[in-house]
């Protein structure tokens, strides 16, 4: 078994060798699930059961489901490019925009609600 020492040092030596946009989709990767943490502790309506369950019924959505298993899959590809440094910033802004581009839909869709 390794000792504690030789696990920080093969560690540092992994991060030694990431440029910059590694080490930028590692951060964002790792925050993802603080944020989570904190939005299900705050005092509101937010719970990690409603990434995947329809809020009336309780049940698993599989359009929510699905967006969850993408988001991972997703993610977990853009780590192993970047990691492996063949992540280009065309791949990385395609990856954001696809996440990006639902909510802004939505938003643009809102302001060009008629209200009679």
């Amino acid at each position: 078994m390794e000792s504690l020492g030789a696990l920080i040092a093969h560690f540092v030596s992994i991060g030694a060798s990431l440029d910059w946009v590694q080490w930028l989709l590692l951060w964002v990767l790792a925050f993802i699930p603080f944020m989570l943490w904190m939005a299900h502790r705050a005092e509101n309506e937010f719970d990690l059961k409603h990434l995947i369950a329809d809020r009336e019924t309780g049940k698993v959505d599989r359009f929510a489901f699905s967006f969850i298993v993408a988001l991972v899959v997703s993610s977990w590809l853009m780590l192993f490019y970047g990691m492996a440094g063949k992540l280009t910033w065309e791949w990385f802004g395609i990856y954001m925009g696809v996440w990006a581009a639902p909510k802004l839909v939505e938003k643009w869709l809102e302001t060009k609600k008629v209200v009679p």
